[in-house]
């Protein structure tokens, strides 16, 4: 990657796609939206067209590397920095990063390989402060918040899972993940009808009362009930008695910021499973989830990181259309496996100003090619938003809400 004297990247310059970002390369399907996800802002007044552009111009020159565009080299996926503006309803657009707007709302549609959950909050955050600023044409206080006026800073955009893979601190046999294949709903192998999205909406502090009742986070409780609807209709279904006694587990992505020193807003994540403690109650499922994700301590993500680092080394002179379908292979058998994944993009924190413009936060996420369920939580204000994305049924958890705030 080039940058100029400014700190600037350099427009047409390339950069490679860390290891996470290849997986969801070999997948990309724009035309089916496979490998994307998307986040939506709800206001409480009509989007001003023209507002919105120049916060996206100015979001990107704080943050070139946002406005890329998919490269296939012959040994590796690569992205390539574009001088285009980022596309606003434009449809037919190959940037990885696009912008759609409709009367109270916008979504911003991305692509995986470009950044994470948790990378795009920060971005959108960023993008929603700079439009009311351009609106009212004052300077909003942001503390924490990205600065469109700012530089660039290199580090905001770095491949953190190589720089952090080459730490001499030793985890060898820390990873001992055991991957149960899983039940999985019967809906999800018969004739499913087309994707739909369902929505619950939650008071914020009334959900954390409810799960500190049970001694659990907002997302440890939520999960909990999750597998409290899916372990209901396998034990209901006419099974045979091998589909009966698999385990349900789920997808917990864990933001490794939270474990490693990194400013990246590009993906750095890890994904463990979680399994769901048989024959219990609530409280000793989220016991159960408690102790497993307890025990995903920073040696055991290191070792996974390393892990990932030595399997790209292994590879690094493979043809690119010779690694596609084992990538490919492997994103299926993990999901596969999967009952669930239930993803906390977490809580948006915005000027008081600017919270008080928006109704809540709707994040679709659909990066998991056969996980029957996705489940996105975020949070703004004493809103917290669960969406259920590629969904093959709503049957499943058609009592899940009264479950939650039971």
């Amino acid at each position: 990657m080039k940058i100029n004297s400014k700190k600037h990247i350099v427009i047409g310059s390339a950069y490679r796609v860390d290891p996470i970002g290849a997986i969801y390369c070999a997948n990309y399907s724009k035309q089916k939206g496979l490998e994307e996800f998307s986040m939506t802002w709800h206001l409480h007044t009509p989007v001003d067209a023209n507002a919105l552009r120049k916060s996206v111009d100015d979001l990107v020159i704080r943050l070139p590397f946002l406005s890329s565009k998919l490269k296939k080299g012959f040994f590796h996926y690569k992205h390539i920095v574009s001088d285009k503006p980022i596309p606003i309803n434009q449809l037919d657009s190959d940037s990885l990063l696009r912008v759609y707007y409709s009367n109270s709302s916008f979504t911003l549609t991305v692509m995986h390989s470009l950044c994470d959950g948790r990378g795009l909050l920060k971005i959108a955050v960023a993008l929603v402060v700079r439009y009311f600023e351009v609106l009212s044409g004052k300077k909003i206080d942001k503390g924490d918040i990205i600065d469109c006026e700012d530089k660039f800073c290199f580090s905001e955009m770095e491949d953190a899972y190589r720089r952090v893979a080459k730490t001499k601190r030793s985890v060898f046999g820390k990873n001992k993940r055991s991957w149960p294949r899983s039940y999985r709903s019967t809906l999800a192998t018969s004739s499913a009808p087309p994707k739909k999205l369902y929505v619950y909406n939650f008071e914020l502090d009334r959900l954390k009362k409810i799960a500190k009742r049970y001694g659990a986070t907002v997302n440890e409780y939520i999960l909990a009930r999750i597998f409290e609807c899916i372990r209901d209709e396998r034990d209901n279904d006419s099974l045979d008695k091998k589909q009966k006694v698999k385990p349900i587990s789920a997808s917990v992505p864990f933001d490794l910021r939270a474990f490693f020193d990194s400013k990246t807003h590009r993906t750095f994540t890890s994904a463990p499973q979680v399994v769901m403690a048989e024959n219990a109650d609530t409280i000793e499922i989220v016991s159960s989830i408690k102790q497993q994700i307890k025990a995903t301590d920073s040696d055991f993500l290191l070792a996974d990181i390393k892990q990932l680092l030595h399997l790209c080394k292994a590879f690094f002179i493979v043809p690119r259309f010779i690694k596609k379908p084992i990538l490919k292979r492997l994103a299926s058998t993990f999901s596969n496996m999967l009952s669930v994944s239930l993803s906390n993009i977490g809580l948006a924190k915005l000027p008081q100003e600017v919270e008080s413009q928006i109704k809540n936060i709707e994040v679709i996420q659909d990066c998991y090619p056969h996980t029957p369920f996705t489940f996105v939580c975020a949070s703004i204000g004493n809103v917290c938003t669960l969406t259920l994305c590629n969904a093959v049924s709503d049957k499943v958890f058609d009592r899940l809400n009264d479950r939650i705030m039971c």
